[in-house]
């Protein structure tokens, strides 16, 4: 399996939206985390984290 998700930097703000300060640094993990717990939990139980690509422009 492979996952590309490509992101603009607004939209990374945007679905995050938290009022806690987060480091550009933890971004990428933390989408990349997002998106492997929804697959596991739609069912896809081999989803790794080295099947999710996440490009931040």
């Amino acid at each position: 399996m492979e996952i590309n998700i490509k992101l603009s930097k607004s939209e990374v703000i945007e679905y995050l939206n938290t009022e806690f300060s987060i480091q550009e640094e933890e971004y990428f993990d933390i989408i990349q985390n997002d998106i492997v717990n929804f697959l596991k939990s739609a069912g896809f139980q081999g989803a790794k984290y080295s099947d999710v690509s996440v490009i931040i422009n």
